[in-house]
């Protein structure tokens, strides 16, 4: 949770740095209400968002996300990851297209008309 509250700290700062410039009188702020519900929605664990069975404690989702970024910018992280990344498809059933021809016709690859009407081949 530490990390969490110090991640969301730097970007509500990254955040009103950037609105400095606008001045407060050119800003739309959030009422009180939709600013509870939402920090109330946040706090459920899963950031509000959670698809997966898997019950999240506040922020073990996003440090998760942020740490598959990583990795997959390139740095090994080494992070045991809580939810694997597998690829979920259900198994194929065997279809008559997938199977290969036992039978074959090539005498379109045959430019000699003459072999192919005669039945030599």
């Amino acid at each position: 949770e530490a990390w969490l509250m110090t991640y969301h700290t730097v970007l509500a700062v990254d955040t009103q740095l950037k609105m400095m410039p606008y001045g407060l009188d050119n800003l739309v702020l959030i009422d009180e209400e939709t600013r509870a519900k939402v920090y109330s929605e946040g706090q459920r664990g899963g950031g509000g968002v959670n698809t997966s069975k898997k019950e999240w404690a506040v922020g073990e989702l996003e440090f998760e996300a942020l740490m598959r970024m990583l990795d997959n910018s390139g740095f090994r992280t080494g992070y045991q990851y809580i939810d694997p990344l597998v690829k979920k498809e259900p198994a194929k059933t065997v279809s008559d297209v997938e199977l290969p021809p036992t039978v074959s016709n090539l005498s379109y690859l045959l430019e000699d008309e003459e072999l192919v009407n005669s039945g030599t081949l």
